[in-house]
């Protein structure tokens, strides 16, 4: 797969990435429930969430009827370990609802997509590029380099994904550099 075609498409798209952080409190603590719920549905009896790592983000699809809000967290400690794991979940809800509840927002999709010993996903910054009816998201990445120890990763990289934003959708990952 040419790889250029969906870069250019990420690097044109900063002008409309996501809103970092939703704005809206009702909003943002009705999706923060949503991913306690599937982050309790992933952890083991040892594992916890590190919430102070949670991102949570919102981004408009081009429909203007449906949102896709993104979420990046961490949960370490799976079977007592030192180990953690960095997961990426994709919702959809409706746009135009004037209250927003739990039942509202569909799950499409997630995917364990960084962690200890395989790379380091920046959960402050993601930019979503909407071509056709396909999103791609790039996530900024800290790869481990060949002389790197498990705790300190240190190559600057990214991540792309993709996902078609309805039911049934999943997380691809597309490329990197």
């Amino acid at each position: 797969m040419n790889k250029a075609p969906i870069l250019a498409l990420i690097i044109l798209s900063v002008f409309f990435s996501t809103q970092a952080l939703a704005t809206d409190n009702a909003i943002e603590d009705v999706l923060d429930a949503k991913v306690s719920e599937v982050v309790e549905s992933l952890r083991d009896e040892f594992a916890k969430e590190h919430e102070e790592a949670r991102g949570l983000f919102i981004h408009e699809l081009n429909d203007n009827n449906t949102v896709m809000a993104m979420a990046i967290f961490t949960i370490e400690g799976f079977s007592r370990g030192n180990n953690y794991s960095q997961f990426l979940a994709v919702f959809l809800y409706p746009a135009k609802k004037s209250h927003l509840y739990k039942k509202d927002i569909t799950l499409l999709d997630v995917k364990s997509i960084g962690g200890k010993g395989e790379r380091e996903i920046d959960n402050e910054d993601i930019r979503v590029a909407q071509k056709d009816n396909k999103l791609f998201i790039l996530l900024n990445t800290t790869e481990y380099g060949p002389n790197d120890p498990m705790c300190c990763p240190s190559v600057k990289s990214n991540a792309i994904f993709s996902i078609v934003p309805a039911v049934g959708g999943k997380l691809k990952e597309e490329a990197g550099t």
